[in-house]
Order: C-alpha cells, then sequence, then structure tokens
C-alpha cells in the first residue's frame, strides 16, 4: 500500500520554484505600476491634500466647482505680453477627435476665471508662442493646476527672453481610479485615447504660431499621440479629420522622463508619424530612474525599455534622429521620479529657454519655419 505522506523531492522542488516565481512576478508587476504610476511623485505625496474622488465625470465637476471658487495656488501673475489658459478634458467620458466637453480657465489678477472655447481660440488667433504642458498620471484637477503653474514658473516666466507667450495647461482625468493594476490599464487606454483629443485641440490653433510641447511622464503618451493624429496618421485605428492640404504649425517637443517605449517614434511604430512633424525634440533622461528602470517588466514579452531612458532606434527615423537631443541627468535628479527634480537645474532651465522659445545655439530666436522643412 502506498504511503500517501511520501512526496517525489524533485516534483516538490519544481513545484515550489514555479510557485515562488510565479509571486515574484506578480509582486514585481504591483511593483512596477505603484512605482511607475504616480507619474508624479510630488502629486502623489500631497494626495491627502488635493486628490479629489475617483476619476470620473462626477469627481471632475464638483473638484472644479471647488476650483473655481477658490484657487488654492497665487503665484506668477501674467504680464501684458503673457496668456496663461488651463484647458480641462476630464468631463469627456470618451475622447475622440471632438472638442466637445473640454472647459477652459484663463489666468486674470492671480486667480482662475472660467472661459470658454470660443474665446480661446479668439485669443489664439494672436501672435504669440504657445508652450502647452501636459502631466503624468495621479494627479487630481488642483495639483495639475499646481504643477502647472509651478511648471511655468521655472520653465518659462523666469526664462522668457521677451516672447509673447500663450502658457497652456493640459488638464486630463488622471486621478487614481481604483487599485494599482486597474488604475494603470484605465490610464494606459485613456491616455492613448486623450491624444486624438489632444490632436483636434492644436490643429484649431493657427498654423502660423509657433508650438512648444512639453510633456512630462505618461503626459508624453498624449503629446506623441496628438502629433500622430495631427500628422493624418492612424491612432488606435482611428483618423482625425482634418482640413483638406492641412499643416500642422511649426513643433518643438520636450519629453521630460518620458514613460512611453523607447521605440514609439520608429517607422510603422505606434507614434512613427509623430517625428516626421517635429522641428526639433530634446528628451530630458533619468537613467538611474527606479520607476524608470521598472517599465520594461510591464510587457514580459518584448520588456521594452522607455523613452526616458533613451530613445531606441534612432537611426530608423527619416533623417536618423538629427533633430533628437537627449541627456541624461541621473547625477543630477538621482533615483526619483518627481518633475520637481527638473525645476533645480540650471542646465536643464537653458536647454529648456532654447527649446521652449526657439533659440539658436548663439541665443538667439529662430524665424517662424515650416514645421515640414525640417524633413525636406
Amino acid at each position: 500500500m502506498a504511503n500517501l505522506n511520501d512526496t517525489n523531492p524533485i516534483q516538490s522542488i519544481s513545484v515550489t520554484s514555479r510557485l515562488r516565481w510565479n509571486l515574484t512576478w506578480i509582486a514585481l508587476g504591483i511593483v512596477v505600476v505603484v512605482s511607475l504610476f504616480p507619474c508624479d511623485a510630488d502629486a502623489n505625496a500631497n494626495s491627502s491634500k488635493h486628490r479629489g474622488a475617483d476619476a470620473g465625470r462626477d469627481s471632475a465637476v464638483n473638484v472644479e466647482a471647488k476650483f473655481e471658487k477658490n484657487d488654492p495656488l497665487r503665484v506668477g501673475q501674467p504680464g501684458d505680453s503673457e496668456e496663461i489658459w488651463l484647458v480641462s478634458s476630464r468631463h469627456v467620458t470618451c475622447p475622440s477627435g471632438k472638442l466637445e466637453g473640454l472647459k477652459y480657465y484663463r489666468r486674470s489678477d492671480n486667480d482662475w476665471v472660467t472661459g470658454s472655447e470660443k474665446e480661446f481660440y479668439a485669443s489664439a488667433k494672436i501672435p504669440k508662442l504657445n508652450v502647452v504642458f501636459v502631466h503624468g498620471n495621479r494627479t487630481d484637477f488642483t495639483w495639475a493646476s499646481r504643477r502647472g503653474l509651478q511648471a511655468h514658473q521655472n520653465f518659462v516666466a523666469s526664462q522668457n527672453p521677451g516672447v509673447p507667450t500663450r502658457y497652456i495647461i493640459w488638464s486630463w482625468p488622471s486621478d487614481q481610479a481604483g487599485g494599482p493594476v486597474s488604475d494603470f490599464r484605465i490610464k494606459a487606454q485613456r491616455a492613448s485615447r486623450e491624444g486624438q483629443l489632444f490632436g483636434a485641440f492644436l490643429a484649431k490653433i493657427p498654423n502660423e504660431n509657433r508650438v512648444s510641447l512639453l510633456g512630462y511622464s505618461y503626459g508624453s503618451r498624449i503629446v506623441l499621440g496628438g502629433l500622430q493624429s495631427l500628422s493624418g496618421g492612424s491612432l488606435l485605428g482611428e483618423r482625425l479629420s482634418l482640413p483638406e492640404a492641412y499643416e500642422p504649425p511649426p513643433l518643438r517637443v520636450t519629453l521630460i522622463a518620458a514613460a512611453i517605449s523607447s521605440d514609439s517614434l520608429n517607422p510603422q511604430s505606434t507614434y512613427g508619424n509623430a517625428y516626421p512633424i517635429m522641428d526639433r525634440l530634446l528628451l530630458l533622461n533619468n537613467t538611474a530612474d527606479r520607476a524608470l528602470k521598472l517599465y520594461k517588466f510591464l510587457d514580459r514579452q518584448r520588456r521594452i525599455s522607455p523613452m526616458g531612458r533613451g530613445i531606441a532606434g534612432r537611426s530608423l527615423l527619416e533623417d536618423e534622429g538629427e533633430r533628437v537631443e537627449q541627456f541624461d541627468f541621473a547625477k543630477t535628479i538621482g533615483h526619483k521620479h518627481g518633475l520637481s527634480g527638473y525645476f533645480c537645474s540650471p542646465k536643464i532651465r537653458r536647454l529648456l529657454k532654447q527649446q521652449l522659445f526657439w533659440m539658436d545655439d548663439d541665443g538667439a530666436i529662430t524665424e517662424t519655419v515650416d514645421s515640414r522643412s525640417a524633413s525636406r
């Protein structure tokens, strides 16, 4: 009679090893999502003060209603030649190429005033440099305003060489939604679809006005998605309806700690049509960023690293990546993923001044050119 307590030691070790391996992957997956997608670590740290309800239509209404009555941050009064706007897509439940549902706020007398689409695009007809900032994940409406104004103060207002500027904060529904894994899945889908809405928004800006796009972490996905749509390319199987013979405005793009696959700009890739319409691409990377180091584990098959650790396949781009500049700030920023670390570096500020204000190596402001001319 067989001893029911007997076990095959080899089989037991194999089962135990497989169990440990699976548990390791599960734990690692949770760590990756938690680490990488509070994309703004500072916003996450202040969530007890600034977080609204889970992302959704009702929470956006409630948070924005309070925001309109009491703005928590009073800095950076714009001058006569500068405008500050906040455009919110938090009421748009299913983003597409239509602009219905966007809300517009204008900075006035150190406070926010509710505006309209008509007012915004009437203002956009005035020749000014447009600088658009797109924040990362797990950032509620109030903190998006706060972080956007801090980025304005550090990267734009304090550096402006006298260029009339329209600064725009793009606020998308990135409040934490559920647990870390479900939150990541929801935001991945939302940020991808947000790209088409962002492209439709950019398409209405007069193309004689230069545009500088600044995307942080998960905001990089929205920026590149917008350019993919603006170029006439397909995004998630859909194309943006553009006027006949449409040409985009002159575009410069800056991505900070980009939490997006490093090969995303390669031809035939997700955003393969985005690079040809860029005048210049600046990547501010951090190879020491602990969150970005874990990015490759999100896709166990490809294990592709994020663009925030360096662009991949640069030689595959149409001009072999001549219009790409990238810098590694691992020694300056360290292992943290928060945006605030990038505020304090003189070199970063110098690079952004040149990039955002379309300056050449000698500090002179370049002439406005057709954004497609760089690829000809």
